[in-house]
């Protein structure tokens, strides 16, 4: 196979990743534990990534948004590593929003 300036190059085959996969090995790359979350149609190829990766990568299944975006604050203060916090859209990222406004009131100053 050769290019438009007649220099030669091989094709490499590479096995597809999907976008959830390629998150999810970024989030191991940085050190991630531990995910929070309440499961929804709106990133099951992340989900499906971390039940593949579940060896090296804990999701916590919640039951309300912003009881997950708390631990995953909690786990952040604690491991000093970002905390993941994963919810649906619409509802789903409202509801989390009292626990993106705390830890800037609770930090020491």
């Amino acid at each position: 196979m050769s290019c438009c300036r007649g220099e030669r190059f091989s094709v490499v085959a590479h096995t597809a990743r999907t976008g959830g996969q390629i998150l999810v090995d970024q989030l191991l790359v940085h050190g991630t534990e531990h995910v929070f979350g309440v499961p929804g149609e709106s990133y099951l190829p992340i989900l499906d990534a971390l039940i593949d990766r579940r060896e090296a990568l804990r999701f916590f299944a919640c039951r309300q948004e912003g009881g997950a975006a708390m631990m995953a604050e909690a786990d952040g203060k604690l491991s000093r590593r970002p905390g993941i916090c994963m919810v649906t859209r619409g509802p789903g990222r409202q509801t989390r929003a009292p626990a993106f406004i705390s830890p800037g009131r609770t930090r020491p100053r």
